[in-house]
Formats: structure tokens, C-alpha cells, sequence
């Protein structure tokens, strides 16, 4: 007598259609204008700002970003913005701000 094999979809097709979605959306983005305009605003938000322009949800000085040696934030409550670890300006520091 013969074994019956469970009846499922194998592991190649659902990680080809995985594939296939994913490269479904980026197209979709491409050709609708969306990923322009997220590209734009990626852009708009990472260029041009120096460490003291960022500032936590605080109003006090406390709450502007500030440099701090290496890649971690020494005051509790803070949080790293961006490390220029290999950047000309500011090397090995990293812009911290109180959140």
C-alpha cells in the first residue's frame, strides 16, 4: 500500500511568491511616484542638519542635540540621533539627544 504525502504547497513556491510580492510593491512605487517622493523626503531629513538642530521633545537647552565621545549616549534618557564614525567632521562622536 502506498503512503499519501501531505498535500501542501512546498517551501520553494511560498519563498518565490514572497520574492514575487516584494518586487511587486517596489514596482508599484517606482511607477506611481511614491518612492520619489519618500526618496525626496529621506533626503530633506538627513541633509543640512548639524547635531544642534535636532532637538528632543523637550523645550529646555537639555533637550538640543549634543556631541558626545564614541557611540553611545552618556546621560539617561538619551537617545542617539546619527554617529559619524567615519565622517570628517566629528569623528568617533555621536549627536545625542534627551528624549
Amino acid at each position: 500500500m502506498k503512503s499519501k504525502r501531505g498535500q501542501g504547497l512546498p517551501m520553494n513556491t511560498i519563498v518565490i511568491a514572497a520574492i514575487v510580492l516584494i518586487v511587486m510593491v517596489v514596482l508599484i512605487m517606482i511607477f506611481s511616484g511614491s518612492m520619489g517622493t519618500w526618496l525626496t523626503s529621506l533626503k530633506n531629513e538627513t541633509e543640512g542638519k548639524t547635531c544642534e538642530s535636532y532637538r528632543g521633545t523637550g523645550t529646555d537647552a537639555a533637550s538640543i542635540g549634543h556631541w558626545v565621545n564614541g557611540p553611545m549616549c552618556t546621560e539617561a534618557g538619551e537617545v542617539p540621533v546619527y554617529n559619524t564614525q567615519n565622517a570628517d567632521t566629528h569623528p568617533g562622536q555621536t549627536c545625542c539627544v534627551k528624549k
